[in-house]
């Protein structure tokens, strides 16, 4: 397995858009295109189950963008950046 990148128990809609959240904090502007990458490279590697999750943080992470400024600053009040995470 991928160590750090497999997300086996992530299945309910929010802990995707917790994880999308927390990947926009982290990565910024970009996440969604580094998360592509990930994807294409967990396939590559035959972590199809993976990578499936992945693509629905994505989806987050792209709606994320699309969400009013309001429902940003809630969501950021919600989730700060200093929330620990299990690594």
């Amino acid at each position: 397995m991928m160590r750090g990148y497999t997300l086996p128990m992530l299945t309910s809609d929010h802990e995707i858009e917790r994880l999308a959240q927390i990947v926009v904090q982290r990565a910024g502007d970009g996440a969604a295109d580094k998360a592509r990458k990930l994807v294409e490279a967990m396939r590559r590697q035959g972590y199809h189950d993976e990578a499936d999750t992945w693509l629905r943080v994505i989806v987050a992470i792209d709606a994320l963008g699309t969400a009013p400024a309001s429902a940003q600053l809630w969501a950021r009040a919600v989730y700060p950046a200093d929330t620990p995470t299990c690594d």
